[in-house]
């Protein structure tokens, strides 16, 4: 079989080496982070990454070219491949946070929202590990399945989160 044929019958034939959408969004946020580092428009970086690392669209570049691409973009970029939040009070009249990841702005009150969910967390983590123990005391551990252990586990921490809330723990 030839690789003509092999592309007409498998739809997984030469694309699969392509690079991902995911993978493009990443080259295309690094291309945004280097120009905004070097306080130039995003399109003359861009036609400069284009002529430097030799590629004419990233979504039709290889999987291996790809990467070297990103790898390059990274070092270009200050060696940081994504960074966390961090809170600017440049803009007073915003009070917003903005991520490096992208180019996202979070109201404070959704900062708040996010310590919430951390103690929910939290909380989930504690319900998890007793309902391990419970499971392992009540069971034994020859007793069970993997997944008759795993969907046992599952429930009473979810049990157990469920009355937790109840309870106003957790929050």
């Amino acid at each position: 079989m030839s690789e003509e044929e092999l592309d007409e019958k498998n739809p997984f034939g030469k694309e699969k080496d392509l690079l991902s959408p995911p993978m493009v969004k990443k080259a295309t946020y690094l291309i945004h982070k280097l120009a905004d580092r070097k306080g130039a428009d995003f399109k003359d970086i861009q036609k400069k990454c284009k002529k430097y690392l030799n590629y004419e669209n990233l979504a039709k570049v290889s999987m291996s070219q790809g990467h070297a691409i990103i790898d390059k973009l990274v070092e270009l970029t200050g060696g940081e491949e994504e960074g966390g939040a961090r809170v600017t009070d440049d803009d007073p009249q915003h009070n917003t946070t903005k991520q490096e990841a992208g180019s996202v702005s979070l109201p404070r009150a959704d900062l708040e929202l996010e310590a919430d969910i951390g103690e929910l967390a939290k909380t989930m983590l504690f319900c998890v590990r007793e309902s391990k123990i419970i499971v392992r005391d009540e069971f034994g551990k020859e007793n069970l399945t993997e997944g008759t252990r795993a969907t046992l586990i599952k429930s009473y921490a979810a049990t157990m989160f469920i009355e937790a809330g109840k309870r106003g723990l957790g929050r």
